[in-house]
């Protein structure tokens, strides 16, 4: 019995140390770097190209990212690349926090197009390309929304705060998806923004 809770605990300690290279790998994936992988440099390079290759130990010197040794490695890369091109990373920091919310290029995207129709409809049909569209553009309703709510900022200042939490995370790697969850936050300031639009337009009416 006892083997066997220990086996588990072994498991389990596994399976959490395989998690946690994964996202220190992670690291690597918003370093300059990849950003010159990926963004820059042409072809560009999709993710699973780079996963493929990049991080293939068979083909980047046996290096495994799932390893102690493999997680070093790319740890060092990353740091050496921050600080080789400081810039860089800032502004490919601000990248990823679009990116995060209105969709990542080489991931969220089809053909790197951001808002293409005509690469979208090669993909998705007429019905999706609306839903896909309808709720990429919630941000920047969001962010107008804010502009008329100036005035009460402090009244939504916690949620802008889990707003500013999820998106300092992106900073690693982001996609669409990881602030899908936000959107009923966005929806918020939308129909609050609208309700005001609407009382001040009373306003003058009378």
């Amino acid at each position: 019995m006892a083997s066997e809770i220990s086996e588990a605990q072994q498991q389990r300690n596994d399976r959490i140390i395989v998690l946690a290279l994964t996202c220190l790998t992670l690291l690597w994936q918003g370093s300059p770097e990849f950003d010159h992988l990926t963004y820059e440099q042409l072809p560009k390079r999709h993710l699973v190209q780079i996963w493929q290759e990049e991080l293939n130990p068979d083909r980047n010197g046996g290096h495994h990212v799932f390893t102690i040794e493999g997680d070093r490695y790319f740890t060092k890369l990353t740091i050496a690349s921050m600080l080789r091109e400081p810039a860089v990373y800032l502004w490919y920091c601000l990248q990823k926090a679009v990116f995060f919310w209105l969709g990542n290029p080489i991931s969220d995207w089809p053909d790197y197009a951001m808002f293409n129709l005509e690469a979208m409809r090669l993909f998705f049909s007429p019905q999706r390309i609306v839903g896909i569209l309808g709720s990429r553009v919630l941000p920047v309703f969001a962010a107008l929304g804010m502009i008329v709510l100036r005035h009460r900022w402090r009244e939504f200042l916690p949620l802008l705060l889990v707003c500013g939490y999820f998106t300092f995370h992106s900073l690693t790697y982001a996609e669409v998806r990881y602030s899908e969850p936000l959107d009923p936050i966005l929806a918020v300031v939308i129909a609050t923004a609208a309700g005001e639009l609407q009382r001040r337009l009373k306003l003058i009416s009378q």
